[in-house]
């Protein structure tokens, strides 16, 4: 659901957990900034405490007075008297209940991986080119399924085509219940079933300028599972941009990596990641201008420790051709390491010749030998 400044919605308040007519004054990456305008007073509001339309509150949930149940949006509050009745947003919550009750007549079944959903074949054609190809009369070409009635798209689960179906029979679509692989999964099928407009949404929704939802490994490694299996997703359907993004969340994530085992569930995801993909994240830096490098990464690029610690995590439980581990140990800079460091854990790994380590240790001592030299030399000079 795109969100703007300005847009009235539904919002509900913390304080009493009452839903309120609301004016967005400010859009943030995890809330937004509301007015009731009833009441006067501004808060601050959980993405997934907004609403759009009346059917999208909770029917548990309490509702102030002054919303209104016949009106789609609370923008209509502030039209003025018109010669034309616009019942259009009623109409559609009608027909949406119709669906969700039951009622209507659902003539397809859909069949998914785990389970079925029932629904009209007319408004699916309709609403749909994959449906209405699939369902047409056509006497050249007919498909199964318009004979059958029945539908197997048993490579999809039934949350994602209860997203699908619903949108089609409503016209809307929420995206902040869903989490990352969810989204990915919905991208996939919304581009199998030709639907344009929810798969630029959902990118949109994860990584344009205005939002961008994609969870920040960056400042919470918690997510870090989350981007793992995200990018191996974004990398079977073919998401190149989403791809990208998530392989930048992760080399800026880098260092949290080989130190999440105890506090973060699954964490050991990254080791099950392909050679290819360590590789496009370990060597990212090299696919941009060091301009836009900068502007993307600032503060939060690792060190070449930090690198090298996260491929070594790889490595205790993968294994990779002499070539392959080749690349990846050639971008490590040895000036980077401390003398400690070289003579423990990067001598350790197996990675360099034990003369290559020693050599490039001695090299570094006698640096440091040198600048001591040229600092009291500065000294005793003034």
């Amino acid at each position: 659901m795109a969100i703007a400044v300005g847009d009235m919605m539904f919002a509900k308040w913390s304080e009493d957990d009452v839903w309120y007519n609301a004016k967005i004054l400010g859009v943030h990456s995890d809330h937004l900034e509301v007015e009731f305008v009833d009441y006067g007073n501004i808060d601050e509001v959980s993405l997934f405490h907004v609403a759009k339309y009346v059917h999208d509150i909770p029917r548990e949930e309490i509702i102030d007075e002054n919303v209104s149940f016949f009106i789609g949006t609370v923008a209509s509050k502030e039209i003025g008297a018109t010669h034309i009745l616009d019942g259009k947003e009623k109409f559609i919550e009608d027909i949406f209940h119709l669906f969700k009750s039951g009622k209507m007549s659902n003539d397809i079944k859909i069949i998914l991986e785990d389970g079925e959903i029932l629904a009209n074949k007319d408004v699916l054609s309709t609403r749909c080119l994959y449906f209405e190809a699939m369902f047409s009369n056509n006497n050249e070409i007919k498909f199964i399924e318009g004979e059958t009635n029945s539908v197997d798209m048993s490579y999809c689960t039934k949350v994602i085509m209860e997203k699908i179906i619903n949108y089609l029979f409503s016209g809307e679509m929420r995206f902040n219940d869903f989490n990352l692989n969810q989204l990915l999964k919905l991208m996939n099928m919304a581009s199998l079933m030709l639907l344009d407009d929810v798969f630029v949404n959902v990118e949109t929704f994860l990584i344009g300028p205005d939002i961008g939802w994609l969870p920040d490994s960056g400042v919470n490694c918690a997510f870090l599972p989350e981007l793992v299996s995200g990018l191996m997703l974004a990398e079977q359907f073919k998401l190149e941009a989403i791809k990208d993004e998530i392989k930048l969340e992760l080399y800026k994530s880098l260092k949290d990596i080989p130190n999440i085992p105890d506090i973060v569930e699954d964490s050991l995801a990254f080791k099950f990641l392909p050679y290819s993909l360590v590789k496009d994240i370990l060597l990212c830096e090299d696919e941009w201008s060091e301009s836009d490098w900068r502007e993307m990464i600032m503060d939060s690029s690792p060190s070449t420790k930090q690198k090298f610690d996260a491929f070594v995590f790889w490595l205790s439980e993968n294994d990779c051709s002499k070539e392959e581990k080749k690349k990846i140990v050639d971008s490590f800079n040895l000036d980077d390491f401390t003398v400690e460091e070289l003579l423990t854990e990067v001598r350790l790994s197996g990675l360099y010749s034990i003369s290559t380590v020693c050599s490039k240790a001695v090299d570094l001592i006698q640096k440091k030998d040198q600048a001591i030299c040229d600092l009291i030399d500065h000294i005793n000079y003034f």
